[in-house]
Parts: C-alpha cells; sequence; structure tokens
C-alpha cells in the first residue's frame, strides 16, 4: 500500500515533534518571509522544510527528511508540495541549494522533483570535525584563540546573534546567519565591531558566510573564531563536515592562515543550485 504523506505548519505548539531534523530552531511567523512545514509519512513526523523569501523567489533554506522512510519519494512528494505553496504565494521561482556530496538529495533527484535548471554558484573548502577539534586544541593559534576568547566572555564583549538582538544583526539580515553560531564584539555605541557569521546551506550543511574585523582589533577577532566554531564542532560532531568558501582571496587567506599546517590536502566541494519555475 502507498504511502500516504502530509504537511503541517510548524509553530511553537508542535515544533518538538521535529526537533530531530533541525535541532534548536525557532518557528517565526509568515511576516517574516519565512515558513516552516513538518512533513508527515501516514501521520509520523518524517521531516521538516524551512524557506524564505528570496526577492521573487522561494528559497528552500533547509530540508530535513528521514529518507530512510520512504527515499526518493519522500523528497519529490515534498518538493511538489513546496512547489504548490509557492505557487499559491505568487512566487516565480522554487530554490535549492545543496552542497555535491549530499546524500539522497541527487540530481536525479532533484529532476523527478520538477527542477530543470541547475548550475554550481561556488567552489568551497571542506573541513571534517576532526579538523576542526584539532584547530581548536592543537593549532597555530588555539592558544590564543582560547585566552581571547575567555577575556571576551569575562568583558560581556563578546555576543551571540541570539544576545545581541535584532538592530545589531540587521546588517547581516541577508546572509541568513545561524544566531548561536555566528558572533560579534560591538562599538561603545553599539554599532557591530568584529564579526564572524556562520550560516546554513538548504541540506543543513553550515557554511562561513562573513567575517569583519579592523586591524587594531584582531584580538577580538580572534577570540571570536574560537567561540563560533567551538559551537559549529558541537553541531558537525563526530562526522560532520564545516564549509569555507574557497574562491574569495580573503576566504583563502582566513583558511591558510588559522588551518595552516591543517590545510594540506583540504578537499574542496561544489555548492549547486537547482531551480524550479512556478508557473
Amino acid at each position: 500500500m502507498a504511502a500516504n504523506y502530509s504537511y503541517i505548519n510548524v509553530n511553537q505548539k508542535n515544533i518538538s515533534d521535529f526537533e530531530e531534523w533541525v535541532p534548536q530552531f525557532t518557528p517565526m511567523d509568515d511576516s517574516s518571509g519565512e515558513y516552516a512545514f513538518g512533513i508527515l509519512r501516514n501521520e509520523k513526523p518524517c521531516g521538516l522544510a524551512i524557506l524564505r523569501e528570496e526577492g521573487r523567489a522561494l528559497l528552500v533554506r533547509h530540508m530535513g527528511l528521514g529518507v530512510k522512510f520512504g527515499g526518493a519519494e519522500v523528497c519529490v512528494r515534498t518538493f511538489n508540495q513546496l512547489w504548490h505553496f509557492a505557487a499559491k504565494k505568487g512566487f516565480k521561482e522554487l530554490v535549492y541549494r545543496y552542497t555535491g556530496n549530499e546524500l539522497g538529495l541527487t540530481e536525479d533527484v532533484l529532476r523527478l522533483a520538477g527542477f530543470r535548471f541547475f548550475k554550481e554558484e561556488d567552489r568551497v573548502y571542506e573541513i571534517d570535525a576532526s579538523k576542526l577539534e584539532s584547530l581548536l586544541k592543537e593549532g597555530r593559534y588555539a592558544a590564543a584563540m582560547q585566552e581571547q576568547s575567555a577575556r571576551l566572555l569575562s568583558e560581556g564583549a563578546g555576543l551571540s546573534f541570539t544576545e545581541a538582538g535584532d538592530e545589531s544583526t540587521e546588517l547581516f539580515r541577508e546572509l541568513y546567519p545561524s544566531p548561536e553560531l555566528s558572533f560579534m564584539t560591538r562599538t561603545p555605541e553599539g554599532y557591530p565591531d568584529s564579526s564572524i557569521i556562520i550560516s546554513e546551506l538548504s541540506d543543513g550543511s553550515l557554511y562561513l558566510a562573513d567575517f569583519t574585523f579592523y586591524e587594531n582589533k584582531e584580538k577580538d577577532f580572534v577570540g571570536l573564531i574560537y567561540m563560533s566554531l567551538t559551537e559549529v564542532l558541537k553541531r558537525i560532531r563526530p562526522e560532520g563536515l564545516f564549509y569555507i568558501a574557497a574562491v574569495e582571496e580573503r576566504f583563502r587567506f582566513f583558511v591558510q592562515r588559522f588551518f595552516a599546517p591543517l590545510d594540506e590536502g583540504m578537499g574542496q566541494q561544489s555548492v549547486n543550485r537547482a531551480s524550479r519555475p512556478v508557473e
């Protein structure tokens, strides 16, 4: 007998049923431009989809699926439902970004789900949990990062985006920072100073989206790196991956400076964009 799929809006009352697929997720109302759908198979939770408005497109910001429940079928049926929602809301395109090594949601499966256009958007370094842990414990700057992190904490100067609040983080909104993983310091006037921004791909992969620091604030930045990447490590341990853009010179400099000599032989991966017109 074919499985029966259904979809419900996720809110504060039922989020606990779907935490397996997106830890620490807080549902928002539709006015925020973000939507969350719980995916049910025979009335039992089997996934969670989070979508965000991106101009006239609807971006699938995260797709957590229990593929063991239905394999390609649950992927195709879920994306079809999201396409109907996009059409109902008047969007012109459904977009999904994913890493090239993602299991389950391959290009073949996405084509079955109606996606027509595919392109590589970026190349990224891939850093596994063991490399990241080595950086934080034994890397060239490990002691300095730990020392400066402790200083920022004692001064109350290093803040996660959750602690910093909307006014301080508004500048970074278009990067879709993960609030628990992104950190900043602020000027005496309350404006962002040094920062490190961690964002999330549609498939749940974490990546370094941006960073800023001024010449006389390098010690603060070193401390923020430790605070942020420690939280990233908690999320990807024991066998997950973390990504850093490989195409911009400043990101390559970041890797070569803070990850050396761990960067030797470090793999690279593609970030792909799949799109499906809403007709």
